[in-house]
């Protein structure tokens, strides 16, 4: 499969009848956007005071909308990152264009994955990883995350935090926000937008979750469209799907033919809609509905429908005028699907505008990185792989030299003997077979030899090995990209809240590659 990421920020032709608008062509708007609705911007403005922040909305501004589902301690450092993309293109339109663009942050206080969101990860200050995990008391299975309630235990947990966490003068600033904010909180997810406003709380970033009441009504046509036509975007997304496998994609959203394109809330619990035989089933709570019950359900109680993740993006172009939504890869290949399902609702499709990549370093792991010869990259690899690697290229290790000096001998043999065994294949035709077997046992039994030998220095091989591992725990732990794994609490303890500033300073979002951010 190709890499759609790769691809998509190249230009690639194959990808063209999956988008929009292609991204090379994203600029900035001309003219005022169509008006927001009235309820949904009121309702908005006093969000924005509850969390406390202020925001100036007019309501005929364009969106630039990012979001994630809500995770202890706002989740992975690509949270944040998104958050910045989204904000720094708003700036770089409201320089240069006539018309006004908003930056909007969406908690996915809808999501019910709370497995998922439930552990954050830090670097500690003893150079480990950390993880720390939520688990309430109640029983919460499919409660969406506005439902999900804050526990005392998670009073514990930010202690735990920032203890282990390195730290400086303003630990127990950030340390005295969470308990505070957490003691206001109705939900986790209520929580974490409070965390996200106090990050951004000097920006123009405005924090939107779709719980609000307001948003519900506004959104209850989408909804409506939706049941009129059951199972029409469910085949519609489906089949985009079909048409990237062939186009040489992985198709992200695979639906069940029967399977509606949203949920419905009962008791808390968010229940999966089914549709055969001419009803539609709750099979989550056992209940079934005609077509005109399940309408005067959601005229009666707009509340309770939420989007998945497809009709979520529908529902985000309805409430907003969006010009472009900042994704993660996952995200940008999923959005590849929704092109007809736009159509069908009559909605225009935004661009989609990946989000920046970072990765926060030090000036004493970079001169790690530098002493040991490695690059960041290179340490999604095995850490023993990783090891050898170093050690063979130790300057300081006689035996690697020693043994170079004769590989190049034992492999020149060994293609000799290959090259002198072929003409002996007409009397013995499995000589080649065998010869080659040799050739990889012995160049097997050599590696192991020089491995052994490299290590024959137990005080050099521990420090090494301590070395690399202290490097690939701050980089990749569990050999993935440090901004999939850390939370921005792991430097927030140590830096404080200029930490953010920092990063949107650092931030290169119209760079498709890599940031390095040396802190």
């Amino acid at each position: 499969m190709s890499s759609l990421l790769h691809d998509y920020c190249n230009g690639a032709p194959a990808l063209s009848p999956f988008f929009e608008q292609p991204l090379n062509a994203f600029c900035a708007p001309s003219a005022t956007a169509r008006a927001w609705d009235p309820g949904l911007l009121d309702a908005v403005q006093r969000y924005q005071q509850r969390l406390g922040i202020e925001r100036s909305i007019c309501g005929d501004e364009h969106a630039i909308v990012t979001g994630q589902q809500p995770g202890l301690l706002t989740g992975p450092l690509y949270t944040i990152y998104k958050a910045i993309t989204a904000l720094k293109l708003a700036r770089k339109f409201n320089s240069q264009g006539n018309a006004r663009v908003q930056p909007i942050f969406w908690v996915g206080s809808d999501d019910h994955d709370f497995e998922e969101v439930r552990t954050a990860h830090l670097l500690s200050k003893k150079h480990e990883t950390l993880s720390l995990s939520y688990a309430p008391a109640q029983d919460i299975d499919r409660f969406p995350m506005y439902h999900v309630p804050v526990e005392s235990s998670l009073h514990a947990l930010i202690d735990e935090a920032a203890d282990q966490a390195p730290g400086s003068e303003w630990r127990a600033e950030v340390q005295a926000f969470l308990h505070e904010s957490l003691d206001a909180s109705a939900s986790f997810s209520d929580w974490n937008a409070r965390i996200m406003a106090k990050l951004f709380a000097a920006t123009e970033l405005l924090i939107f979750a779709p719980d609000l009441p307001e948003a519900r009504r506004a959104a209850a046509p989408v909804f409506r469209n939706e049941l009129e036509h059951p199972l029409r975007s469910t085949h519609a997304l489906n089949e985009a799907g079909r048409m990237l496998e062939t186009a040489g994609f992985e198709a992200q959203v695979v639906k069940d033919s029967a399977a509606c394109n949203l949920f419905v809330v009962i008791e808390n619990r968010r229940c999966r809609v089914r549709f055969e035989n001419g009803r539609f089933h709750l099979p989550d709570a056992g209940l079934q509905y005609t077509q005109g019950e399940f309408l005067k359900l959601l005229d009666d109680d707009p509340q309770a429908f939420t989007p998945n993740v497809a009709l979520r993006c529908l529902v985000q172009q309805h409430l907003f005028p969006t010009l472009a939504y900042v994704a993660g890869p996952g995200e940008l290949a999923y959005w590849g699907q929704l092109k007809p399902l736009f159509t069908q609702f009559a909605l225009p499709m935004p661009v989609v505008y990946p989000r920046a990549q970072g990765r926060i370093s030090s000036m004493k792991l970079n001169k790690l990185l530098g002493k040991l010869h490695l690059d960041p990259d290179a340490l999604l690899q095995p850490l023993a792989d990783l090891e050898d690697t170093v050690m063979r290229a130790s300057a300081a290790n006689p035996a690697h030299a020693l043994l170079q000096t004769h590989r190049a001998g034992l492999q020149a043999l060994l293609d000799r003997i290959a090259l002198d065994v072929t003409p002996l294949q007409k009397k013995y035709p499995n000589a080649g077979s065998h010869a080659g077997r040799f050739r990889e046992t012995v160049g097997g039994a050599w590696d192991r030899f020089e491995r052994a030998l490299v290590h024959l220095d137990d005080t050099q091989s521990q420090t090494i090995q301590q070395q690399v591992q202290r490097l690939q725990t701050a980089f990749a732990p569990f050999r993935k990209p440090q901004e999939r794994v850390y939370s921005v609490f792991s430097h927030l303890f140590e830096y404080g809240w200029e930490l953010i500033p920092r990063l949107i300073a650092e931030l290169d979002v119209e760079s498709f590659t890599m940031n390095e951010i040396e802190l």
